[in-house]
């Protein structure tokens, strides 16, 4: 008798370690995203910014009179302008030799940038401008590294 229950057992944990492995085959590993800037090497080669991470919600598009845009602005290049969508976002990049980034209407704005490695930030109010590398002063050439956004002051 001992032997049957031994088999019985024995079957049984076969057939259950195969209906887990029929099931881990049905439910492939989650997705996580990672956040990566749609189309950032053609961009890079195109423009001269290099869009690493975001959430979605800052999103470089053409600048146009007029509009409400997020704008920033390099030593001799056409300024980059994003669209914010929601009430707060964010996008990781390297944009060397910026010197102003202007805010919109209704988002604060929080850059973070390096000047000859060194890390430094400003925060721009609603419909303001604030320099950074050159425009804080002569000699200084900064890398743009972040920019975040927050609905309001």
């Amino acid at each position: 008798m001992s032997r049957l229950g031994v088999l019985v057992f024995a079957g049984s944990t076969a057939l259950l370690g195969a209906a887990t492995a029929a099931v881990a085959e049905d439910n492939p590993p989650p997705l996580e995203e990672e956040y990566d800037y749609p189309g950032a090497d053609k961009i890079f080669a195109e423009r001269g910014i290099r869009l690493n991470k975001g959430d979605g919600n800052v999103l470089l598009t053409d600048c146009v009179t007029g509009a409400d845009l997020l704008e920033v602005r390099a030593r001799n290049r056409s300024p980059f302008c994003f669209t914010v969508r929601g009430n707060t976002g964010f996008l990781t990049m390297e944009l060397t030799e910026s010197f102003v980034v202007f805010s919109n209407s209704t988002h604060t704005t929080v850059a973070n940038y390096t000047v000859k490695g060194v890390p430094g930030s400003t925060t721009v109010a609603p419909g303001g401008a604030d320099g950074i590398g050159e425009g804080e002063g002569p000699g200084k050439s900064a890398t743009l590294l972040e920019i975040r956004v927050k609905r309001g002051n």
